[in-house]
């Protein structure tokens, strides 16, 4: 579907994808002619696959995708510090060429998270991206 709605637009985007979605961007970026349209992308807290528990129809995401994604983006991850989940989100930042950004306050997800701090990091990496 991801490859459908960005054909389908006419315009630049910007990708914002959270938990599952953010291995399925990373994946669809390997492979589709529509990269072009992506002007950056906002990964927030990205699952993980091997130890979240996925449906049946889910199960290709146990091994993530791990190249340097062709657009600018930023993953978004709530409280950094020295945990497993923090490591993951480092390596995932790193694989993928990622700015890794601390998620403000205890949001985990797009509903908890600030508006102004998703605008924020969006305006940033459309000011990288076009410097």
């Amino acid at each position: 579907r991801l490859e459908d709605v960005v054909r389908d637009h006419a315009g630049l985007l910007v990708l914002v994808a959270e938990g599952l979605a953010c291995h399925l961007v990373a994946a669809w970026a390997t492979h589709s002619t529509q990269v072009p349209k992506i002007r950056a992308a906002v990964l927030l807290a990205p699952a993980d696959p091997a130890a979240d528990p996925v449906t049946p129809a889910a199960s290709a995401w146990r091994r993530p995708a791990l190249q340097r994604l062709p657009f600018v983006s930023a993953l978004m991850t709530p409280r950094l510090g020295d945990d497993a989940d923090t490591l993951r989100a480092r390596r995932l930042a790193e694989a993928w060429g990622s700015t890794l950004v601390s998620v403000p306050g205890d949001a985990s997800g797009v509903d908890g998270l600030p508006a102004d701090s998703l605008d924020a990091v969006v305006q940033r990496l459309l000011a990288g991206a076009s410097g």
